[in-house]
């Protein structure tokens, strides 16, 4: 979570890998359809289109700056270092 908003980038992958419960698979292709790769929303809104998130990690903001400026770097460097 991000604040109160729910940041997840692992959820359509998960929705979307052969292994996925087929439930989970059909509610997040419904729900959102096909090609998508991060779900972000308040967390008030989550179990209204049927998703229940509990926080378990919690990063803290010295945490998120630096994966964020990872995450800068790599798209720079993908991009050939404009």
């Amino acid at each position: 979570m991000v604040g109160p908003h729910v940041a997840d980038i692992a959820l359509f992958r998960l929705a979307y890998a052969r292994s996925a419960p087929a439930a989970l698979f059909h509610h997040i292709d419904r729900m959102f359809g096909p090609n998508k790769a991060l779900y972000v929303d308040h967390w008030s809104r989550t179990r209204q289109i049927g998703l229940i998130y509990e926080p378990r990690d919690v990063l803290a903001e010295a945490d998120v700056t630096a994966l964020m400026g990872d995450a800068y770097r790599a798209i720079q460097a993908a991009r050939g270092g404009e």
